[in-house]
């Protein structure tokens, strides 16, 4: 049982010390994504995301996805966080943020989940929702 409380006491001391570092990283690679996708270097963020995502997604199809939501959307702006979740276990950590990005023809509500392992931060997952998406 000590040794049990041990390795979790230790997991959170060497996790806790890394989280907010993991955190500002993923914020930047959020940035970063807005940066590309208003440039339409959709295929440069698929190039540099995780192989979890490459796993599920074809290249043609995710540059698609990216092409569409800016063509209907327009220009990324601000983007205000709403959320931080971070999930650090021994292969490898995840965190996801969840933004309410202004963009030039409405608002969306968006999830990134990147991954962090050593001084690597990649895109695993990308989520958008937004009524314009639909209905515009």
């Amino acid at each position: 049982m000590v040794r049990v409380l041990l390795v979790i006491v230790l997991g959170l001391v060497l996790g806790g010390c890394s989280a907010g570092e993991k955190i500002a990283a993923a914020q930047n690679e959020a940035a970063r994504f807005h940066s590309l996708l208003n440039a339409e270097k959709y295929a440069e963020i698929y190039e540099q995301s995780s192989s979890e995502l490459k796993a599920r997604e074809t290249k043609d199809h995710f540059v698609t996805f990216l092409a569409a939501i800016h063509r209907k959307l327009g220009a990324a702006g601000e983007a205000r966080q709403q959320g931080v979740n971070v999930n650090i276990n021994p292969g490898g950590s995840h965190v996801a943020l969840s933004y309410k990005t202004h963009f030039t023809k409405g608002e969306a509500g968006e999830t990134f989940v990147f991954s962090s392992s050593g001084s690597e931060t990649k895109l695993v997952s990308y989520n958008i929702d937004s009524e314009v998406l639909v209905v515009g």
